[in-house]
């Protein structure tokens, strides 16, 4: 089994079956799979939610 980089975490997600049909859809369309269309998404999320309320301070140590 191949090692995780020290800074990436896995958990569990559920989702309604039709988003991830749509997000599959999506991910093919922008030749990502699932996983790196999720990460993405999150890193424009979170792009976002630092132009509308600057950045967040993260403290080391937290998850």
């Amino acid at each position: 089994m191949p090692r995780k980089k020290l800074d990436e975490l896995a958990f569990t997600l559920r989702v309604y079956r039709e988003s991830v049909q749509k997000l599959d859809y999506i991910a093919g369309a922008n030749g990502r799979s699932r996983n790196s269309e999720i990460n993405q998404a999150i890193k424009q999320y979170i792009a976002r939610y630092e132009r509308e309320n600057g950045p967040i301070e993260r403290a080391e140590g937290d998850g």
